[in-house]
């Protein structure tokens, strides 16, 4: 008996959509060799672009010094305080990666942070990969985070930032100001802060490199490294010894009386450098309690008041009118159908222009700007500067 033997047989048809297919899929990979894009895609660039990482290198802040040296703000490492939740951190259980006893988390960490152990609690409890601690796990000093690292707490770690110290607390607050961290970078929003942000910044770096899957350099691979340029350190004219006088009298001031605000300045009589400048409210920065974003020293619009009254009597002895000895009427004074009145009211009788001066007679000083004129006394106030900008390093300054 003959075996029969098994013959396949291929449709020609068949045959031949599979040979265009190999042709076509064979034209498709010397097309991505050969051609420098395809599809509109730069394939060599884009393989690049995905394999290239770009990664900043901050510029280190400068400092605010007073004229003694002594910083006022500075640049510091802080850090935020996070926990891992999932349990898939942990590949073994007798070194834990994530948060494993919640409630012991919360309750030793309550103290340190000065938060409701319930409310950190309830921030463990939630069905995250992690959580941040906050607020005030955010920015917290090495100092706290070496008390928390003491604690070895599975799951608790750190995110390292820098932030903005200011070691006086409430010292000059609104001259030296604040800066906040703002998406990575620290930038300056009142005071010296702002006024010279571009000088303190400095200006960042970079390093842009090739990463394996791992996310790490790529062996034999250079990286293209360009160092950060650190900030100015900018010294103020401040005294820290004249300021601590000046904050003191203005809390005695506000002790004293009911007043919405006061501003004291102690200037150097011969070059105009100011030695010392508080307010009240005052701030601190290191915790942003801050009420008044205005700097009364240079953003309020005032009326000097009995001091203008120095001004008046210079104008009139620039102008030759001026006889100390010469008496007047004092008390009040009738001027365009209003009555100019000395502060007691009724004055002190007839005295000279000099005793008036020492009593801050209202009605001698309006008597000489009468024999000026207006045009005159004006001329004078515009030339010593009332009415313009004094040019003080100080943002956003009223005229």
């Amino acid at each position: 008996m003959k075996r029969r033997k098994n013959t396949i047989v291929i449709n020609k048809f068949i045959f031949i959509c599979i040979l265009l297919s190999f042709f076509c899929v064979f034209l498709k990979l010397a097309a991505v060799v050969l051609l420098p894009k395809v599809d509109g895609i730069n394939l060599a660039e884009f393989a690049s672009n995905r394999n290239t990482v770009t990664e900043t290198l901050y510029a280190k802040r400068g400092t605010i010094y007073d004229v003694n040296g002594e910083p006022l703000a500075q640049s510091v490492n802080s850090y935020t305080v996070i926990a891992y939740l999932d349990s898939s951190r942990t590949t073994n259980e007798s070194n834990p990666q994530h948060v494993v006893d919640k409630e012991k988390t919360a309750s030793l960490l309550s103290p340190i942070l000065n938060m409701d152990e319930d409310y950190i609690l309830s921030l463990l409890s939630k069905d995250l990969y992690q959580v941040e601690l906050g607020p005030n796990g955010r920015g917290i000093t090495e100092l706290v985070k070496s008390e928390i690292e003491k604690l070895n707490l599975p799951g608790i770690d750190f995110i390292a930032s820098t932030k903005r110290f200011y070691k006086m607390g409430r010292f000059a607050s609104y001259t030296v100001g604040y800066a906040k961290n703002i998406d990575g970078k620290i930038t300056g929003q009142m005071g010296i802060e702002a006024y010279f942000n571009d000088e303190l910044t400095g200006t960042d770096g970079y390093r842009v490199y090739q990463q394996d899957a791992y996310g790490y350099q790529i062996p034999n691979t250079e990286a293209d490294l360009q160092q950060p340029t650190s900030g100015k350190d900018i010294y103020l004219t401040i005294d820290n010894n004249i300021q601590l006088y000046a904050e003191n009298a203005v809390n005695n001031i506000v002790e004293d009386y009911d007043i919405e605000w006061v501003t004291l300045s102690v200037l150097d009589g011969k070059t105009g450098a100011v030695l010392a400048t508080t307010s009240s409210p005052s701030f601190n920065a290191n915790i942003m309690d801050i009420e008044l974003y205005y700097n009364p020293l240079t953003q309020y619009v005032y009326e000097p008041g009995s001091t203008m009254k120095i001004f008046s009597f210079m104008a009139a002895m620039e102008e030759g009118i001026y006889d100390g000895d010469a008496m007047y009427q004092s008390g009040t004074k009738p001027v365009d159908g209003s009555i100019i009145k000395d502060f007691n009211n009724v004055g002190w009788g007839k005295i000279s222009y000099d005793t008036g001066f020492t009593y801050s007679s209202n009605v001698a000083a309006t008597n000489l700007a009468l024999e000026m004129g207006a045009d005159t006394l004006k001329s004078y106030y515009e030339k010593l500067g009332f009415g313009q900008k004094t040019g003080i390093t100080l943002p956003n300054e009223m005229a």
